[in-house]
């Protein structure tokens, strides 16, 4: 970490929805996302609690969705002060003045929100021919000059979204990462459109963790929308990650398309899921179900969860696992930051190496097959850019050291409330 971070351990910052109000009140943490159109009024409760319970407040001013017509569908995105009567286009943009004024009227807003850093307007970048890579850098110059003519003493970290197949190329990843470097900003948020952590290449995964540690020069780097990979982002260099409370690990241009005004269905559906942090995974209902029944996998009832949604059992509700969801990602990234930096990447692979051990125990005990091809990619990576040895013939801890991580789990189980 550099000596201006404003984030000096990792850090999880959740991105509420209006059904988490309960969440938001109950969980401090160090940093929140804030969408833009929680600005709307049916959002008050929730904006107040996230405000109180967050060290640090960003606020996505969301307007890539300015240059597709699917915003027009959603109430909440044409109430905001910058919202355009029609969709961006690229003259628009060729108009300075334009995009000045649109820089000053989305800080302002975010400042009107409680935003402790500001982000200046970003649009979404297919490619590094895309206008819109243009348009971003100038709208960040316009952002940085706004700050300093109202003398607003915030830090200003710029919104970097775009197309994962950037990451394909190493040509290009350098060349974003040097484009987004030339402005004098304080850090970085990175949101790649249709990023599933599970089932992207290795060679995409190393084009992220590359621009990361690119970005991460005596800057703050938080990645967006993302899953546990986000774990290993950090470990490698990030100050953390930001996603949705058992949900939206994804950004996907097509939901900024027309006819998206809703929540993609499998949303709330995802909200029934598990999470179960030994596996850096959700397991579906069924599926924890037979894994922590009686007869179920010995293994994993070994490392069944005492937290205060768990205490009772396995928790039935959406509420409830999203309870047991922040307590533990909060406390996954708390053990992170008790390792020193320079040995979070092993720590990060023998967690991936017994989360492997761990989904073959409960194959076989419980029957219940757990996906585990993105964790090879996962090591990969680490193996690939922390300088971890790639030649072992294991690629992660073996049984002896999953026997050991039982053991350590029952004795640390003695000093938790017991599970009725």
């Amino acid at each position: 970490m550099h000596p201006r971070t404003r984030f000096p351990a990792p850090l999880f910052a959740p991105k509420y929805l209006l059904q988490d109000l309960a969440l938001a009140r109950e969980f401090r943490v160090q940093a929140s996302l804030l969408t833009a159109n929680c600005g709307d009024q049916r959002y008050a409760n929730l904006r107040q609690a996230v405000r109180e319970n967050a060290e640090v407040l960003i606020v996505d001013p969301l307007t890539h969705a300015f240059t597709y017509r699917g915003y027009l569908d959603k109430p909440t995105f044409t109430a905001l002060p910058y919202a355009p009567q029609q969709p961006f286009d690229a003259a628009y943009f060729r108009d300075a003045e334009h995009s000045r004024n649109l820089a000053g009227q989305v800080l302002d807003y975010e400042i009107d929100l409680g935003t402790d850093i500001l982000v200046p307007p970003y649009l979404y970048t297919r490619d590094l021919d895309d206008g819109r890579l243009r348009s971003n850098l100038r709208l960040i110059a316009d952002g940085l000059r706004h700050r300093a003519e109202r003398r607003i003493e915030r830090p200003v970290f710029a919104m970097v979204c775009f197309s994962g197949t950037i990451l394909e190329s190493p040509v290009g990843t350098q060349d974003l990462i040097d484009q987004y470097r030339e402005p004098d900003v304080d850090g970085y948020l990175v949101l790649v459109e249709n990023f599933d952590d599970r089932q992207v290449s290795t060679q995409m995964l190393m084009g992220l963790a590359r621009l990361v540690r690119g970005l991460a020069v005596e800057r703050d780097v938080i990645v967006c929308s993302i899953a546990s990979f986000g774990q290993v982002l950090t470990a490698l260099g990030a100050n953390g990650f930001s996603a949705g409370v058992g949900w939206l690990e994804t950004f996907r241009e097509v939901n900024l398309q027309p006819g998206r005004a809703n929540f993609p269905a499998d949303r709330a559906h995802r909200s029934q899921f598990y999470y179960f942090p030994e596996l850096l995974s959700y397991l579906p209902p069924d599926a924890a179900r037979d894994i922590f029944r009686a007869d179920g996998s010995e293994t994993a009832q070994t490392f069944a969860c005492n937290c205060s949604a768990c205490a009772e059992g396995l928790p039935e509700n959406p509420p409830q696992k999203k309870q047991h969801f922040m307590h533990r990602r909060l406390r996954e990234m708390a053990d992170l930051a008790a390792r020193p930096p320079e040995d979070r990447p092993r720590f990060m692979r023998d967690r991936i190496g017994l989360a492997l051990e761990l989904a073959g125990a409960i194959e076989e005990e419980g029957f219940v097959r757990i996906p585990t091809e993105h964790f090879i990619r996962w090591i990969a990576v680490i193996d690939g850019l922390a300088g971890v040895p790639a030649a072992e013939a294991d690629p992660g801890p073996s049984p002896e050291d999953l026997d050991q991580a039982i053991r350590d789990v029952r004795q640390r189980g003695q000093d938790a409330p017991p599970r009725r």
